[in-house]
């Protein structure tokens, strides 16, 4: 989606989603037929009528006023709830607004859209959060991202309701997808609160690239040899985005460091900060040509396996190997407590002797 702002001023957000003020009255039917009273009998119902109403506002039973006793309308279902209860904070001009990027410290907006946006970095897996100061509730939003490169724009969410009712729908915290397949954006987020008041805050936020994490293999006596990840990285993030790598070469090549160990001693794998979902390891060589492949050849396969649900396997993976000078294939499927999920392949030289 491409378009620009389409402001006039910073202080009227523009809100694409309207929802309808309730009904509150009803139309006087028009009485069918079209006929006419005639003079005598019209006389006499038209004198009932009078006396039913002059009786009827007498007695308080017919009003032509609405309820005097503030009796509520019906309310409507909600639309949207807060994420987290509404707190007590009276809303002005310069409310704080933060953005909340990983594990950095909260980032106040810079306000308007005519300001220099307040810069964030983050990492493509952060999980990212826009939180109003003390929680307050606003009834109408409208966030988005917009790309600096090409200038396109991608709504995050929008809502407004004419009757600015926080029963209805009222938020006070709004996750970022923080992908997009971008680099640079600014994030916009116009907010309106009860009495009129509007607000705009802003922020730049420079994404860097995935970084995959070290998968280390350990031996028996606690030594910690670092894999090298190959080409083929699949990636999906929590917010929906997905990537992956197409290769024509493996994208590692054996150098002289290598994991040293007795044969068939066990070898753990340790993903620090993930957990693993799958993992299956091979042992082979790597051909030199064109392109670096890996060959496993019959009765090299070093054991694998994968949780039923997607979830965290149960048990730890380790395997053991013949005496030998080779290298290890490791493919990898793991995911972290954001729910960030990525497979790889691994590649390890190990010498058994």
């Amino acid at each position: 989606m491409t378009g620009a702002h389409g402001r006039g001023s910073d202080e009227l957000p523009i809100f694409d989603v309207i929802e309808p003020a309730p009904a509150g009255a009803q139309r006087i039917g028009a009485r069918s037929g079209g006929g006419r009273l005639g003079p005598g009998r019209g006389a006499g119902a038209a004198a009932a009528v009078l006396a039913t109403l002059v009786v009827g506002i007498a007695v308080g039973s017919l009003s032509l006023k609405p309820d005097p006793s503030g009796a509520p309308t019906p309310a409507r279902p909600p639309r949207n709830s807060p994420a987290v209860p509404c707190g007590t904070l009276q809303p002005t001009a310069d409310i704080g607004v933060r953005l909340f990027a990983g594990s950095q410290i909260s980032i106040p907006g810079s306000v308007g859209v005519r300001s220099t946006p307040a810069e964030v970095h983050a990492s493509a897996a952060d999980p990212i959060q826009i939180r109003i100061d003390g929680d307050t509730c606003a009834v109408g939003w409208n966030i988005e991202l917009t790309n600096v490169e090409g200038g396109g724009i991608t709504p995050v969410s929008r809502f407004s309701d004419p009757a600015d009712d926080p029963a209805y729908a009222a938020q006070n915290r709004w996750g970022i997808a923080s992908a997009f397949g971008q680099q640079i954006v600014i994030l916009t987020a116009s907010l309106h609160f009860r009495d009129g008041l509007d607000v705009v805050r802003t922020w730049q936020i420079m994404l860097e690239p995935f970084v995959v994490p070290s998968l280390y293999l350990v031996g028996h006596d606690g030594i910690r040899f670092e894999a090298s990840f190959g080409c083929g990285l699949f990636l999906d993030l929590r917010d929906g985005y997905q990537s992956s790598e197409e290769c024509v070469s493996i994208g590692y090549h054996p150098g002289p460091d290598a994991l040293y160990v007795a044969p068939y001693d066990v070898i753990h794998l340790d993903l620090p900060g993930w957990q693993l979902t799958s993992w299956s390891a091979n042992c082979g060589t790597v051909t030199s040509g064109d392109t670096e492949q890996f060959e496993a050849p019959g009765g090299c396969g070093l054991g694998g396996g994968s949780s039923d649900d997607g979830g965290p396997l149960e048990d730890p993976p380790a395997f053991v190997l013949p005496a030998g000078d080779t290298v290890i294939s490791i493919g990898i499927g793991a995911i972290d407590d954001a729910l960030n999920q990525f497979n790889v392949i691994y590649y390890a030289h190990v010498i058994a002797r």
